[in-house]
């Protein structure tokens, strides 16, 4: 059972990286390896093997070098996913205490992550249809100087 779950993950994050191979993602080398570490030990195995596809599939610089409004760990996203209403979320670590936010290694969290402003995939939701993931808004903090 656990097999034929993660082999449909594999599979959907398959045709996800081949329908999105020329979108720009965006991450810091710093954050990548984190990210793949979190990949790896993630719960959800969909979001997992998206988050890995997303960051192979990503331009990867220094943190200085990132577009300002990319959405990265700490940073306040507005989004919309399919038809639903706008949302708004802090992207954070899934061990940060305290934080209110959304979980990177969530299925959303994961979508989220090295889009820019402006920037829309297709993503799946809970019911694991595709739709529309836009990024409205992205908000980081000072202490990059952004």
């Amino acid at each position: 059972m656990l097999e034929s779950v993660a082999l449909a993950a594999h599979g959907q994050a398959e045709l996800w990286a081949a329908l999105h191979k020329d979108t720009p993602f965006h991450l810091a080398e710093c954050e990548r390896h984190c990210l793949i570490a979190l990949a790896l030990s993630a719960e959800d195995d969909v979001a997992a093997h998206l988050l890995l596809k997303k960051v192979r599939l990503a331009r990867v610089t220094d943190r200085p070098g990132l577009p300002p409004r990319v959405a990265r760990l700490e940073s306040r996203v507005a989004y919309r996913h399919g038809r639903g209403a706008a949302g708004q979320a802090r992207l954070c670590h899934p061990s940060a205490t305290g934080c209110e936010g959304l979980d990177v290694t969530s299925l959303l969290g994961a979508g989220l992550i090295g889009l820019e402003a402006g920037q829309a995939v297709l993503w799946p939701g809970d019911d694991g249809r595709l739709a529309t993931l836009e990024v409205l808004a992205v908000e980081n903090g000072e202490a990059d100087g952004r």
